[in-house]
């Protein structure tokens, strides 16, 4: 039930660097097109007590060649399982070059409309007057470094927010022969509460919002 964070970005656009800061992970750092092959998972404390899981994956390229695609998709399948992608972008470099690029190959994946937040990396590096136009063209997004850990509380709370509005809050009751719900809400989800009822099985849990058409016929309620 803990939510997964995927890093995507261009290559050499600082992921490791920020998995290394937020999560104390020792991750190989290089200026190299692909030096992250295997995706690098570990744990991430998230304000308000929250927790996730943070995936590194291989850094994308401009027209990555369909070959390519197809080598490095077991790196990319990381992605398509993520709650919650975090697009890492060099804020010194070309942002909207990045952007396409990473936007292109996510939807060759048929993964463009997986929920996303984008972390300007690199701002240490960025002049003041070139940071304001970058800033009034992504007003959505994080402005920080992984280098001098600038922005990256903030970037945390902003991760904590986004996995809280992809979540709502239940109340069930499950039939005793559905079981295999109650599993899998455990599986899934986060449950606050469990209890049992002549009626079944009593649940007041946190799911994910695409969940719910599924178990519409055991709601009691739905909180925020």
């Amino acid at each position: 039930g803990v939510p997964v964070v995927a890093l995507v970005g261009y290559t050499n656009s600082g992921k490791s660097t920020l998995l290394r800061r937020v999560t104390d992970a020792d991750v190989l750092v290089q200026d190299q097109l692909f030096s992250t092959l295997d995706p690098t998972t570990r744990r991430l404390e998230l304000p308000f007590g929250k927790d996730a899981l943070l995936t590194d994956t291989v850094g994308f390229v401009r027209k990555l060649p369909h070959q390519l695609v197809e080598a490095f998709r077991s790196t990319l399948e990381e992605v398509g399982e993520a709650t919650l992608l975090l697009h890492v972008v060099d804020g010194s470099g070309d942002p909207e070059r990045q952007l396409d690029a990473v936007n292109t190959v996510l939807g060759g994946l048929g993964l463009a409309e997986k929920p996303s937040l984008v972390f300007m990396n690199k701002v240490d590096l960025v002049g003041e007057v070139a940071r304001d136009k970058i800033t009034g063209r992504f007003p959505d997004a994080v402005f920080g470094s992984a280098v001098t850990g600038e922005g990256v509380e903030g970037l945390l709370e902003r991760i904590s927010e986004e996995l809280s509005k992809l979540q709502i809050e239940v109340e069930l009751t499950i039939p005793f022969d559905k079981g295999e719900l109650v599993a899998q809400i455990h599986d899934e989800g986060e449950v606050l509460h469990e209890s049992y009822t002549e009626a079944g099985t009593h649940l007041i849990a946190r799911i994910d919002r695409d969940s719910l058409p599924g178990l519409r016929d055991y709601l009691g309620r739905p909180f925020a």
